[in-house]
């Protein structure tokens, strides 16, 4: 996924018939190139999934959530030397 001109990539497994989720978030960073920021587990069933992103190079949160049979991310993060990376919500794929 792209958000504003800066790579992000959302890296992981789903199991479908569970909804549970392990993944990992990166973004690319001038000078540095991918950077881990945060990881994300856990069941979709009952609720979104909450992470907090401090990273040396980043700061924010991310939520995984269903919508409409999608699997969405919201992500609000700055992130040094790139700037602030806010993404309401942004449908990834169909369940």
């Amino acid at each position: 996924m792209h958000t504003e001109g800066v790579p992000t990539k959302l890296q992981g497994s789903i199991d479908p018939t569970e909804l549970m989720i392990q993944a990992t978030l990166y973004v690319r960073v001038p000078f540095a190139g991918r950077i881990k920021i945060t990881s994300i587990s856990g069941s979709l069933k009952s609720a979104s999934i909450k992470a907090v992103i401090d990273a040396v190079v980043a700061k924010g949160t991310a939520e995984l959530s269903l919508d409409e049979g999608y699997l969405a991310i919201a992500l609000g993060v700055t992130v040094r030397l790139v700037g602030s990376i806010t993404l309401p919500k942004l449908r990834l794929w169909k369940f």
